[in-house]
């Protein structure tokens, strides 16, 4: 045991803070000894870190509302001419709209020899693909994961874009037929060319993966 006095040091003693060893107050006017600091490897205290701020909100708010909107348009000019229907030999044809109703006579294809056929709305299929890009416009409206749902709006415009493009190239896609003979009979009598329907189609696809390609370009966070 050490005796009072001695100047042999309790090697069992806790060691004294030094001064300096931890940051005074500011508003003391004294040192503080023992005041608690940031452990090792730990930040200063402070206020907590906030995210960087969004980059150009109200211009992607403007390019998915417009992308909504464009998706819409596909539904109005579903009532323009989808296709025109032309027997060969002849030089007026039969025309339908994008809702499968006929435009210039009455409802059915002019088929003889037994054969049956129906027509089937042309802008249905796009409307369709294109639903989930409308639901996606509106949440990066709300600033919600807008790159990658701008993303998942490209995917379905490129996917929907294909299909009314098919439409284009041939459009007896959207007439069925019930059995071999009758689609025989129409191959090799009628003819179908494409109206301002089924073309208008493809630009609004392509038009919507415009956008949603802005919305990928603008729709960053701030660097800090």
């Amino acid at each position: 045991m050490t005796e009072s006095g001695s100047h042999h040091a309790n090697p069992y003693a806790p060691p004294w803070p030094q001064a300096g060893q931890y940051p005074a107050n500011p508003a003391h006017p004294y040192p503080a000894y023992g005041a608690p600091g940031p452990y090792p490897g730990q930040p200063p205290y402070g206020p907590p870190a906030t995210k960087p701020p969004l980059r150009h909100v109200a211009l992607t708010r403007s390019l998915a509302g417009a992308s909504i909107v464009v998706y819409l348009m596909i539904a109005v000019f579903g009532f323009l001419t989808f296709a025109t229907v032309t027997r060969n030999g002849e030089s007026e044809g039969s025309t339908f709209n994008g809702w499968a109703h006929w435009t210039s006579q009455g409802e059915g294809l002019p088929l003889t020899d037994g054969s049956h056929a129906v027509i089937f709305p042309g802008v249905l299929l796009p409307l369709l693909i294109l639903f989930p890009t409308a639901l996606s416009s509106i949440l990066i409206m709300c600033n919600v994961g807008r790159r990658p749902f701008a993303a998942v709006t490209i995917l379905f415009g490129v996917i929907a874009t294909a299909v009314a493009t098919l439409a284009v190239v041939n459009p007896s896609v959207v007439v069925g037929t019930f059995d071999d003979s009758s689609a025989t009979f129409i191959d090799a009598n009628y003819s179908f060319s494409p109206g301002p329907s089924a073309i208008l189609a493809v630009v609004i696809g392509i038009v919507i993966v415009m956008l949603a390609i802005g919305v990928i370009a603008f729709g960053g966070k701030a660097r800090t």
